[in-house]
Parts: structure tokens; sequence; C-alpha cells
């Protein structure tokens, strides 16, 4: 009678012994699908960058080398690899003056007012050209001085300050992954 009396213990510790192993496999099985899915989906941002970064070498090729003027620019979705891109281009003509004196090494250019100067590019002061990263309402932040094989200068306040300039935006999409990258050109 013990005997009987064991084996229901036997087939409750195996009930229990198979449903662990059944939680196990299923906690295993969704760790390696979940990482598959985090994987494929890093794997397709970097794809929709590689996109994004195509539109804007095509941009500059049908601005610079076809002759494309900023506004004629392409707006279509073309066409790369596992993905496409979208470019949008707009022309960006500004000037101002400084409101105070710089010096050759100044990487904060001071404006009376930098209303119309695209949000990042390239300005003309006297035959300089300076890169700028970013701007403020009268600032222009992150200046690089001297590009284009321009010598950096000091100059007073008052000095014209100018920007021709298109500035492109190219979206790259590779499945539900979407890059943006922005860029600028000269004319």
């Amino acid at each position: 009678m013990k005997w009987l009396q064991q084996r229901g213990v036997l087939l409750i510790a195996s009930v229990v012994l198979i449903t662990i192993i059944g939680l196990l496999v299923s906690v295993v099985n969704y760790l390696f699908v979940g990482g598959s899915a985090a994987s494929s989906d890093h794997l397709r941002s970097a794809q929709a960058l590689f996109v994004a970064q195509s539109g804007l070498e095509y941009a500059a090729y049908q601005h610079k080398v076809v002759g494309t003027s900023c506004s004629s620019l392409p707006t279509t979705s073309q066409s790369v690899g596992l993905g496409q891109f979208a470019i949008t281009a707009a022309a960006n003509s500004a000037s101002s003056t400084l409101s105070s004196d710089i010096t050759a090494t100044d990487t904060v250019i001071p404006l009376d007012s930098t209303i119309n100067f695209g949000a990042h590019g390239r300005i003309t002061i006297s035959s300089e050209a300076i890169d700028y990263a970013a701007k403020t309402t009268t600032q222009l932040t992150g200046a690089k001085r001297g590009r284009m094989g321009t010598t950096p200068a000091s100059y007073p306040g008052g000095t014209a300050v100018t920007q021709n300039q298109c500035m492109v935006t190219s979206t790259g999409t590779v499945g539900l992954a979407k890059r943006v990258l922005a860029g600028s050109m000269l004319p």
C-alpha cells in the first residue's frame, strides 16, 4: 500500500519537473527571439543611415556635377539597396554684420541677427570662409576658421557677414527604420 502512495508522489514530482523544464524552454526561446529582433532592428537602422548618406551624396552629385540648382533638386524617393531615400533642399541666403570685434582665433561669431542663417553651415567674412555648428539669435557657435584654404583674420564690429548655401535633408528608410541626415552645399 505504501508503494502505491509513493507512486503518487513521483507523479506529482514528474509533473512539476516537466512544468519547470517547459518554462525554461519558453524563457530561452523568448530571449533568443527578442535578441534576434533587436539585432534585426539595429541592422535596419544602420542600413537606413547608409541610405540617407547616399541621398546626401546623390544631392551633392546632382548639384555640383550635373549643375542642378538647389531649388530644382529632385524630391522624389530613390531606391538604394533594400531601402529608399527622399531629399529636400532649400537655398539659403542671408546677411548681417558683426556686432563686435572678433580675433582670428574666435570660435563664436557675434552678429546683429542670425535670422535667415542656416542652423549650421558656412559664412563668409571678407574673403575668409568659416564653418559653424550651431546658432543662437545673435551668435554663430562652433566656428572653424579659415576653411577652403582661406586665412583666419581679425575683423572689427560692423563688418559684413554673408551666407549663400544649399541646405539638404535626406531621409533614409529601410523597413520601419528611418534615419535623417542634413548637410549644406555651396552654390
